[in-house]
Formats: structure tokens, sequence, C-alpha cells
């Protein structure tokens, strides 16, 4: 099978993606676009060709404006290399330029739903960008999720219409995490009667408000006050200068910045649970990162990483405004945690990248509507 991908975004998720597509025989290419215009650096693989958008022109009002060279560019590819199906990275922007170059040239098209296709609040109140975004929807072959959460979030927001056209060619499908968590997981064996009230919690990624770390000392606190020692671990660059001072004035905060994934996979294993209550939360790929390593998690109800488990399997859902159910759950998991750690290693698995791939393959490009 032949696969273009459309993006405008270029982490670890897309290009992890597109190598092992090769892998189990397929070729893929990657359109990586920059609707900002970014400065690009230059070590892209073979499979990537690079996109610009069109004009000075910024903000969302001008989205449209701005795609449309992209569109050219991304249809001069596929012209060039013939895909079979069209996969769009996010709904609304690289869901557009997926459907019009499948316009074009009668190819399907598969849209992912992240979380900015469903809070963008400027996506959804501005007419002729809303408009874009259903229309992307509607004509899609399928329509990926992430999470069940951010499905059921998504769905609330369609016309009646269109609500039963996306679920009947909905797919939840999560994204996978970097193999070298995966070749190198840990299987702990502690049991809840080993902690004596001594716990270490840790928490990973950039530190910003959406993270919402504070409720996480907070909650800390709250152990404390219940006769626990607490150590809580927090790594990832600051993006808010409120953390500084705020884990300057907490002693059981261990501040150690951002760490290559050599280094981090040390701090999962010292850490006794995953704490990580993001306000907002496409899928959280540190919750599964953490799970490699025998590490429960603690994650946001209602939010990306919610319902790819059931509660209590691999940790808990909480509110993210209230750190003493987080207290809570954190006893919880104490309680039960040489079966939950256990878990934990085991159901990681399902985050390989081959097991996404196949899966995008088989349900959602050569599925038939």
């Amino acid at each position: 099978m032949r696969i273009l991908y459309v993006t405008a975004d270029y982490e670890n998720v897309q290009p992890s993606l597109m190598k092992v597509f090769r892998e189990l025989g397929n070729e893929s290419f990657l359109f990586y676009y920059e609707i900002q215009n970014k400065i690009k650096k230059t070590d892209y693989p073979d499979f990537v060709s690079l996109g610009t958008s069109g004009g000075r022109a910024r903000g969302p009002v001008f989205y449209k404006y701005k795609l449309n060279k992209a569109v050219k560019q991304c249809l001069a590819l596929a012209e060039k290399i013939k895909p079979d199906v069209i996969h769009g990275n996010m709904t609304f922007c690289d869901g557009y330029i997926a459907r019009k170059v499948s316009e074009k040239l009668n190819i399907p098209y598969v849209v992912s739903v992240k979380n900015t296709d469903v809070n963008n609040r400027f996506l959804w109140k501005l007419p002729h960008l809303k408009k874009m975004g259903l229309e992307n929807l509607r004509l899609a072959k399928s329509v990926v999720f992430l999470s069940l959460s951010t499905k059921k979030n998504m769905l609330s927001k369609l016309p009646d219409e269109l609500r039963e056209n996306v679920e009947t060619k909905a797919r939840v499908i999560p994204n996978g995490i970097d193999k070298f968590y995966l070749e190198n997981s840990f299987a702990r064996v502690k049991s809840g009667t080993e902690f004596e009230k001594r716990i270490e919690l840790i928490s990973v990624g950039r530190v910003k408000r959406v993270k919402n770390i504070e409720a996480v000392t907070e909650a800390a606190e709250i152990l404390i006050r219940d006769g626990w020692q607490v150590k809580l671990t927090v790594a990832g660059d600051i993006g808010d200068e409120f953390y500084r001072e705020l884990f300057a004035s907490k002693y059981f905060v261990n501040y150690v910045g951002k760490k290559k994934k050599e280094e981090l996979i040390n701090y999962y294993r010292d850490a006794d649970v995953f704490v990580l209550p993001s306000h907002k939360e496409t899928f959280g790929l540190v919750y599964a990162e953490a799970m490699s390593q025998g590490l429960p998690v603690i994650y946001t109800r209602g939010q990306g990483f919610d319902g790819q488990f059931d509660d209590g399997e691999v940790g808990y859902a909480v509110s993210d405004t209230d750190p003493a159910e987080i207290a809570e759950k954190i006893k919880l998991i104490v309680a039960d945690y040489e079966n939950v750690s256990k878990r934990c290693t085991e159901r990681s698995l399902r985050y390989k990248w081959a097991t996404v791939a196949s899966r995008l393959i088989e349900e959602c490009y050569k599925r038939n509507n």
C-alpha cells in the first residue's frame, strides 16, 4: 500500500509511524508543511517532502488562504507518487489539504482528531473554519481518535446528522511510544506492605499551566499531613516561571529539568507512581512510557488517556481540580501495588508502533465504508 501522510507537525510520532509503515512492506511518504513559516531543519529522512503556506498573514482567520498554497504542493506530490490513501494528521488544516487532494485525484482520505481539533475555540467560532472542519469529517473514509474521551468530546460538538456519519467510521487507535521504552521494559517486584508510608511520585512533561503540576504538589501535601513521607520528582522544561518559584518553596519537590530518554528511564524506575492530572490532553505518551517501567499512572478523567483502561487496571482517572481525590487514588494504587504494577508492564505492549501501524492499515486504510 502507498500512503501519503499530511502534517503541520513533525515530532517523534510522525517519523516513527512512517518508518514502521515501511518496515511492514508499505510505501509511505510524508508531506510536511508549516503554517506559521517557522525555520526548518534540513536533516529530514528521504520520505519527507517539505511544503510551505502562502503569504505572511497570521492567525486562524487566514487559515484557508494560507493552506491553498500547501494544497497545490501536496497535489503535485500526490500526482507523482500516486498514493492509495491520504491521512491528515489533524482534522482542520491537515484534513483540508487531504480532502482537496482527494477531490482532485479521487483518492480516499482519513483524518485524525487531536486535542486542538476539539478545544480550539477559534476553529469552532469562525463560521468558515467550522464549516471546513465539519466537511473534512463528513467526507473522510475513516476518522481516527487517539482515545475514547477525545471521541466523546468531538461527537458532542457535531450536529446530529454528522454525528452518526462520524460514529460509524470512527476508530480509536492510540499513538505508539518510542521502542526504547519497550525494549527496556521493567517489571517491579514490590507490594503495598513495603511502602511503610514512604512514596516517590513523578511528573514528566513541559511544565506549564495546562499540565497542572500544582495539583500534584497539593496532593503531596495532603499525603504528608496524613503521615506519609513524600518525594515528588518533576522532569521537563519550565514553560512558566510560576513553577520555578513553586518548586523552590516545596521542600519535597525535586526538579531535575528536561532529561533524555536514557536518563529519564532511571527516574521512572526510581519512582512509585506517575501523576499528571493535565487540564487538557489528547493522548499523553508519557503515561504509556511510565507504564512500560511498571509505573502505575494517575491521569485526568475525561481527557486523552482516560478510557484506555478500566479504572484501577493500570492506575486511576481523577478530577483535575481535586487534589484530595488524587491523594486517595495514590493510596488505592499502593494498596494493590504489585498487581497494578505488573499489569502496567504487560499492557504497555499495546503501544508498539508496529501494532498501531497495522491497525491503521487494516481498520482505516483498507476498510470499506
